[in-house]
């Protein structure tokens, strides 16, 4: 599974069908990208779900620039279990206090725990009826913007 460090735009996916449209946009476009599960996704999906959900997207597009984020929102417990089990960029929203402890523990794992939510500019497929069509609209906007 590509658990890497998160580069390029940030799409937030909530199943198999959006993240690999993500990757096939980025793909098309020549683009590298993160993935990042929606808030509050993990919550109702699970971290299983997650990993399974990355690592068949991730081999489907090995050839593919892009990282991972899995957003566990305020729970620290599952944040932790999501280093354990291989994320290497977990966002974490709670006290500051557990942030600190589970930064401690994603540093020793040569992983890192990322404070606050998705950017403002982050694309949600979420309602998209056209994932490929939005990622691949989003992808080639953010390179012009990055270019201008």
């Amino acid at each position: 599974m590509a658990r890497g460090r998160g580069t390029g735009p940030t799409i937030l996916v909530q199943e198999l069908a959006h993240a690999q449209a993500a990757l096939e946009a980025a793909a098309r476009t020549g683009s590298a990208v993160t993935l990042r599960s929606a808030p509050g996704a993990v919550a109702y999906a699970g971290l299983g779900y997650f990993k399974a959900l990355f690592d068949d997207a991730a081999a489907a597009h090995a050839a593919t620039r892009h990282g991972v984020v899995l957003d566990c929102g305020d729970d620290g417990a599952r944040a932790h279990r999501a280093l354990v089990i291989g994320f290497r960029q977990v966002a974490y929203g709670g006290p500051a206090r557990i942030g600190a402890k589970l930064a401690d523990i994603a540093a020793r794992l040569g992983a890192e725990i990322v404070r606050g939510g998705p950017p403002p500019s982050a694309l949600d497929l979420r309602d998209s009826g056209d994932p490929l069509g939005a990622a691949t609209a989003y992808l080639e906007r953010r390179a012009r913007d990055a270019r201008s």
